[in-house]
């Protein structure tokens, strides 16, 4: 039991340290905010060149503000250190008095991610309706308006068992389209993130062929593998995934990855490999989606 708190214990201080290591600066560059008009926020990060860290993308959840665009500024790199930098432009559609914000930066680190959150900014909403002075003249109507007192109840219930009904009708007809819509809206969003982050590595790989980068695009494919699949890939050996008979082709390319990642032995040709999960990845993505289309699981 006391190894187990001190292991712990270990592992909590050397996320702190790698956190520590790593600086994520953002804020508004605009004071207020009125609704649908987009504002500007930028996020910076500095951070060890060795590592692999990422910055919000289209993706990313900007609560309570709706993702609009984003300009990202090319790495640079000062020593050991890598420096990043992206302005987005948001828009809110929320009228509270101030709105808050605040993003990371991601770094992967063979299977496990870190986020490292900037300071939580605030920005301020502007009314577009003027406030009254006191010196505001009101115009008086003193004439006596008529009004109509009864409501009309058996026009309120036939309306609304009008709209039920065709609600109904709607969701029995449409209920599983609609579902697969949303299903299929939500799978696209994932692989488009899974996408540019591998891509990403894949670049990387390109230059390096560093086994620790070849470990990180691992474990991300294998994690991806596993939520389309519906499989344990991530906790599967080369030779148990290559077991399964839609996988066989993936036999070469992952031996040469494991030569890489356990042997420790960097690899100018490993990005290539990379390459091939990918596209198979790709090739599963749109036979799911498209057994869903047709009403599969």
């Amino acid at each position: 039991m006391k190894r187990s708190k001190l292991f712990g214990l270990f592992i909590g201080l050397c996320t702190l340290g790698m956190a520590q290591e790593i600086e994520v600066k953002g804020a508004f560059l605009n004071d207020s905010i009125q609704i649908g008009v987009p504002v500007e926020y930028y996020l910076s990060a500095k951070y060890p060149a060795e590592i692999d860290l990422f910055l919000p993308d289209s993706t990313y959840d900007f609560t309570p503000f709706e993702f609009n665009k984003r300009v990202f500024f090319e790495t640079k790199i000062v020593g050991d250190l890598a420096y990043d930098s992206v302005v987005y432009s948001l828009q809110s559609f929320e009228i509270d008095a101030v709105q808050y914000l605040r993003l990371p930066g991601t770094v992967y680190k063979k299977a496990d991610t870190l986020n490292v959150f900037a300071s939580r900014d605030s920005i301020f909403f502007q009314d577009m309706v003027p406030v009254a002075t006191d010196t505001t003249a009101l115009k008086v109507n003193t004439e006596y308006q008529k009004l109509e007192t009864q409501f009309n109840s058996p026009l309120f219930m036939i309306i609304g068992g009008t709209l039920i009904f065709i609600a109904l009708i709607i969701l029995v007809v449409f209920g599983k389209k609609i579902t697969r819509h949303y299903r299929l809206k939500r799978m696209a969003k994932a692989h488009n993130q899974f996408k540019d982050q591998l891509e990403t590595l894949i670049s990387n790989l390109k230059v390096s062929g560093e086994p620790d980068i070849a470990e990180t695009a691992l474990g991300l494919w294998k994690q991806y593998q596993e939520k389309i699949e519906k499989q344990p890939f991530s906790k599967l050996t080369s030779k148990e995934i290559v077991a399964y008979e839609f996988a066989k082709e993936l036999t070469e390319p992952l031996k040469a990855i494991d030569r890489c990642v356990y042997g420790k032995m960097p690899s100018n040709t490993v990005y290539q490999d990379f390459q091939h999960l990918e596209g198979f990845t790709e090739l599963r993505y749109n036979q799911i989606v498209e057994n869903i289309k047709h009403g599969g699981a």
